[in-house]
C-alpha cells in the first residue's frame, strides 16, 4: 500500500538502484515529484531526486529526507518514464542520469532579468515580429498531412528535402499548429552555430513563448531558460542535442532539424542519441516526431525504406525555384605543385572567386580542419611535433603563436622548438582554415575576408556577429569548418570552394562514407539560395571515390544503395547492433592488463549461455587507434549482434558481474551503446 511519508529517490551518484526515503512532516507539501533532495547515504549527505511516492520496506530502518533543494518541481512527473528508459537502454545509474539532464550548478537566486516588449538575440538587437511567407505545394501538402496528425497519437516522420527547399518554415507552420491544440513543441539542432539563425526564425514568429538551451549558455542563463520552460511560460523549446531533455509537460511535436548530424551523440558522460531519444520521447508522450534533413542518415533511410517510420515526405524543389548548384570537380592529382598562396588555391577555383567577387556576389570556403598548419615535424631530426599527453601531432595556431591539441586541449608556445633536437627549425605541413584565410588575404587583398571556426567564435556573440557581418554583405569570402556547412541561409554566397574533400574520407569507421557525403551535400547547399544561381568547386584527390562521386552529382539514392549494400555483407549497423566497452588508465601496463581481463571476462560470460549469447561477436580487446589521450592508455572491445536484444543483454549482464572489479585501481570502463566514434 502506497504511503505518501515515503518517497522513491534516485540519489546522484553512480548507483543503479533507488532507494526510499521518509519524509518529515514539514517537508510533505514540498518533497514531490521532479525536486532534488538532500538525502543520507552511507556516512555523507548526497543530493537525489524525488521519482514519486513509495511504499515502506518491512524490517528496514528508513532514513529521513534531511532537506528539498528547489522550490519547485525541476521538471513534470510525465518526464519520469523517460528517464527510466534512458538509463535502461544505455546501462547509466538513474540519478546520473537525471543530474546529466539538468543544467550544471544549483538554481541562480535572482530572478530572471526582465522581459522587455521585442525580443532581443544574442548581441542586443531586436527581432522583429515576421510575415508568413507562401507556402509552396511542397510545403503545403506535408504541413496538412502533419497537422492532421497532431491528434492521432505517436506518429514518426522522415522530412527528406533538399537543401534550400523550405523545411524550416514547414516546421514553424507544424509548431503553431500544436500551439494552437494547446500543445508545447520541442525543437532540436545538431550545434551552437544554428542556434542564433534558429532561434531568430522562431521568436520573430512565436515572440516570448521562446525559450532556448544548449551549452553557450552560462549557468544562470542555462536554468533561468529551464525554469521558464518548467514554469509553463515558454510553449516552445529550441536547443542542440541536451534539450531532449528539456522540462516540457508532454510536447505535442518534436522536430530534429539536420537529423543526420553526428553532433547528436554525446561522447562524454551519458553518452546517448538525442535523435533517437527524440523519437522515444515523442512515443511516450504520444507525439509526432518530424526527422528532417537534406542528407538523411543510412539509418533513417533504412527504418523509411523497412517501414519504421509512418510517413516519410520528400521535397525535391527549392522554394525560389532555383535549381541545386552546379558542382565542377578538380583533380588535384593533375595540379602541378606550387607554393606560397596558390598552393591550396586550383586555377579553377581561383578564376571563379574573382568572377564572383567582380559580381558582387560572395564566396564561401570549405574546409574542415582548423588551425594553420597540422603536422608540424622537425627539419632537423624528422620529430613530429606531439601532444605530450596525446598520440596526436599537435597543431600551430598561427594567430596565437602556439601549438594546440584539437583532443585534449593542451597548448606549448611555437617559439620552443624541437622537444627532441632542440632545433628550432620547423617545417609546418599539412593545412587548416587559418592557412587558407592567410592566402585568400594575399591572392585578394582587396576583398574583405573572414574565418568562421571554433578559434574565432570563443568568446559570447562572437558567431553571430560574424553571420550577421556575411549576411548584411560586409564579408566577401567567408573561410570555414563544418560549422557553415549546413542550416545557414546566405543569399548572398553564389560560390563556394571545398579546399579538400578527402579529409573525412580515410577514417577508421564504417561511417566514413556516409559523413563525407552528406558533408559535401550540405556545403554545396549554401550556394545560390538567393536570386542569382550557384556553383561548386570541389578539390579532391579521389574523384571517383564513391561518396565524392554521388555528391558531385547530387545523387543521395545511388549513394545509399552501394552503401546499404556494403553494410548488409558486412554486418554493419543498421543490420547489427553494437556496444563499444573503453578501458583506460594511466599506467599503460595497467590498461593492458585490465583490458585482456576484460576480454577474458566476456569469453566467459559468452560460454556460460550460449543459447543467450552465442549470436554476440566479441572483437578485440586491441589498442584505440588514439592509444594514448589525455594522459589516459586507451584499449577498446566491441560487442556486436545481429540481435538488438542480446549485445544490450551481454553489456548489461557484464557489467553486473564485472564492472566493480574491472574498474578498480583507476581504471575507467566506459559502456558506449550504438556506438558514432571509436578512435
Amino acid at each position: 500500500m502506497s504511503d505518501s511519508r515515503y518517497i522513491e529517490v534516485a540519489i546522484h551518484l553512480p548507483v543503479f538502484q533507488t532507494y526510499t526515503y521518509s519524509v518529515p512532516e514539514p517537508l510533505l507539501l514540498q518533497a514531490v515529484c521532479g525536486r532534488r533532495v538532500q538525502v543520507p547515504f552511507g556516512r555523507q549527505m548526497v543530493a537525489g531526486t524525488v521519482l514519486g511516492e513509495a511504499t515502506a520496506c518491512d524490517n528496514a530502518e528508513i532514513k529521513p529526507v534531511a532537506a528539498v533543494l528547489d522550490d519547485g518541481p525541476l521538471f513534470p512527473a510525465t518526464m519520469i518514464p523517460f528517464f527510466r528508459w534512458v538509463a535502461d537502454y544505455y546501462l547509466y545509474p538513474l540519478g546520473e542520469t537525471i543530474a546529466n539532464a539538468l543544467p550544471a550548478g544549483d538554481l541562480p537566486k535572482k530572478s530572471a532579468p526582465p522581459v522587455g516588449k521585442i525580443p532581443k538575440d544574442a548581441v542586443g538587437d531586436p527581432i522583429l515580429p515576421d510575415t508568413p511567407p507562401d507556402l509552396t505545394t511542397d510545403q503545403e501538402a506535408v504541413v496538412a498531412d502533419l497537422v492532421s496528425r497532431l491528434d492521432a497519437g505517436f506518429c514518426s516522420c522522415l522530412l527528406a528535402g533538399i537543401t534550400g527547399s523550405g523545411k524550416t518554415e514547414v516546421y514553424m507552420r507544424v509548431v503553431a499548429a500544436a500551439l494552437a491544440m494547446g500543445k508545447t513543441a520541442l525543437v532540436l539542432v545538431p550545434e551552437i552555430a544554428l542556434i542564433a539563425q534558429a532561434e531568430h526564425r522562431f521568436c520573430a514568429r512565436f515572440g516570448h513563448t521562446v525559450a532556448v538551451l544548449h551549452s553557450g549558455l552560462s549557468r544562470t542563463e542555462r536554468w533561468h531558460q529551464w525554469s521558464k520552460i518548467a514554469r509553463g511560460e515558454a510553449a516552445i523549446a529550441i536547443g542542440t542535442r541536451s534539450a531532449v531533455f528539456a522540462p516540457l509537460d508532454r510536447p505535442g511535436i518534436i522536430i530534429v532539424d539536420e537529423e543526420h548530424d553526428t553532433s547528436y551523440k554525446q561522447e562524454s558522460g551519458l553518452r546517448y542519441n538525442a535523435c533517437d531519444l527524440a523519437v522515444v520521447r515523442a512515443k511516450l508522450s504520444d507525439a509526432v516526431v518530424v526527422l528532417g534533413s537534406a542528407t538523411p542518415s543510412v539509418q533513417s533511410l533504412h527504418n523509411a525504406t523497412t517501414g519504421k517510420f509512418s510517413k516519410t515526405y520528400r521535397m525535391d524543389r527549392r522554394i525560389n525555384r532555383q535549381p541545386l548548384p552546379a558542382i565542377t570537380v578538380v583533380d588535384l592529382r593533375e595540379q602541378q605543385a606550387r607554393r606560397g598562396p596558390r598552393a591550396y588555391i586550383s586555377d579553377e577555383l581561383h578564376r571563379a572567386m574573382a568572377e564572383t567577387l567582380a559580381q558582387g556576389n560572395q564566396v564561401l570556403l570549405f574546409l574542415n580542419r582548423r588551425g594553420f598548419a597540422s603536422l608540424p615535424v622537425c627539419a632537423a631530426c624528422g620529430n613530429t611535433i606531439k601532444c605530450k599527453h596525446c598520440d596526436i601531432s599537435l597543431t600551430l595556431h598561427k594567430g596565437a603563436n602556439a601549438f594546440r591539441c584539437h583532443f585534449c586541449g593542451y597548448s606549448r608556445a611555437a617559439a620552443r622548438g624541437c622537444d627532441i633536437c632542440g632545433s628550432s627549425s620547423i617545417k609546418l605541413l599539412g593545412l587548416g582554415t587559418e592557412k587558407v584565410e592567410e592566402a585568400v588575404k594575399q591572392l585578394f587583398p582587396e576583398a574583405s575576408v573572414a574565418r568562421l571556426d571554433r578559434d574565432t567564435t570563443t568568446r559570447k556573440g562572437a558567431m553571430l556577429r560574424i553571420l550577421k557581418d556575411l549576411k548584411n554583405r560586409k564579408i566577401d569570402i567567408l573561410v570555414g569548418t563544418q560549422m557553415i556547412a549546413k542550416g545557414h541561409d546566405f543569399p548572398g554566397i553564389t560560390l563556394i570552394g571545398v579546399i579538400c574533400a578527402d579529409l573525412s574520407l580515410n577514417f577508421p569507421d564504417f561511417r566514413a562514407g556516409e559523413r563525407t557525403f552528406q558533408l559535401l551535400a550540405q556545403v554545396a547547399g549554401r550556394a545560390g539560395r538567393g536570386v542569382d544561381p550557384g556553383r561548386v568547386i570541389l578539390q579532391t584527390y579521389n574523384p571517383d571515390h564513391l561518396c565524392i562521386a554521388a555528391a558531385t552529382r547530387q545523387d543521395g539514392s545511388a549513394f545509399y544503395d552501394q552503401e546499404i549494400a556494403f553494410r548488409r555483407q558486412l554486418g554493419y549497423p543498421p543490420f547489427s547492433r553494437m556496444v563499444h566497452l573503453h578501458i583506460s588508465a594511466t599506467d599503460p601496463a595497467k590498461a593492458k592488463a585490465r583490458a585482456r581481463e576484460a576480454g577474458d571476462c566476456c569469453t566467459a560470460l559468452k560460454n556460460s549461455a550460449p543459447a543467450v549469447f552465442g549470436a554476440v561477436e566479441v572483437l578485440g580487446p586491441v589498442e584505440a587507434p588514439i592509444h594514448k589521450l589525455a594522459s589516459r592508455y586507451r584499449w577498446q572491445i566491441l560487442l556486436k549482434s545481429r540481435s538488438a536484444a542480446a549485445v544490450k543483454s551481454f553489456a548489461a549482464r557484464l557489467l553486473a558481474q564485472d564492472g566493480q572489479r574491472l574498474r578498480k585501481g583507476g581504471v575507467r570502463l566506459v559502456v558506449d551503446v550504438d556506438p558514432f566514434f571509436m578512435m
